[in-house]
């Protein structure tokens, strides 16, 4: 029996790839969708974290990292900053 609060209508959304997310509910927010191919669709930068997946599937995203353990938001930032 599927849990209750799964919406099959959703879940099938989200394994084509379509995330409906409004701008207004993910404004200055993360959001994690396996394999990051939400954040790339959505034009985020996006940090793949080899953990669900080998860091060679996760080529698509604009930096990978075996672990976001001892991380927060300013090393995530300079991830992102220009040498």
């Amino acid at each position: 029996m599927p849990p209750r609060h799964l919406d099959p209508e959703q879940s099938r959304r989200y394994a084509e790839y379509r995330y409906d997310f409004s701008r207004k509910a993910i404004a200055g927010r993360v959001v994690l969708v396996p394999g990051g191919a939400g954040g790339l669709g959505a034009g985020m930068k996006v940090v793949g974290v080899a953990h669900s997946y080998p860091a060679e599937r996760l080529q698509a995203a604009h930096r990978v990292v075996d672990s976001l353990v001892g991380m927060d938001a300013t090393s995530l930032r300079g991830l992102f900053e220009s040498p």
